[in-house]
């Protein structure tokens, strides 16, 4: 997996502090479910002449085989900016990876009191 230099993961943190979530709504409301695309942040970094550069974003939406096609590019030698016209990418949501379940402790047994000798 790819990682972006540390400006740009700090902007992808400012985009999604709570994590990035999955839900999309059609114009009548109903929740669309898109977790079986991939879901890809792509940056455009323009350099300034002051000290920070402009960094501009877009999440793409890949199916699998789009995606598989796009990283068999990558592979081959191609440039990113040359297949996509971004800098940097990081893909936010991997359909392969099942998120990992929160298991609850169960209560244990209540620990008994001990009598305390003066």
């Amino acid at each position: 997996m790819r990682k972006l230099t540390e400006a740009n993961q700090e902007l992808l943190d400012g985009l999604y502090p709570k994590g990035y979530e999955l839900k999309r709504m059609n114009p009548s409301g109903k929740v669309i479910d898109e977790s079986n695309v991939y879901h890809v942040l792509f940056i455009k970094i323009f350099e300034t002449k002051g000290r920070h550069n402009e960094l501009s974003c877009m999440v793409q939406k890949m199916n699998k085989v789009d995606y598989n096609i796009f990283l068999k590019q990558i592979d081959a030698g191609y440039k990113l900016s040359a297949i996509t016209g971004y800098d940097e990418f990081e893909v936010i949501h991997d359909p392969t990876v099942k998120e990992p379940k929160i298991v609850k402790a169960k209560p244990g047994p209540k620990p008994k009191e001990v009598e305390s000798q003066n």
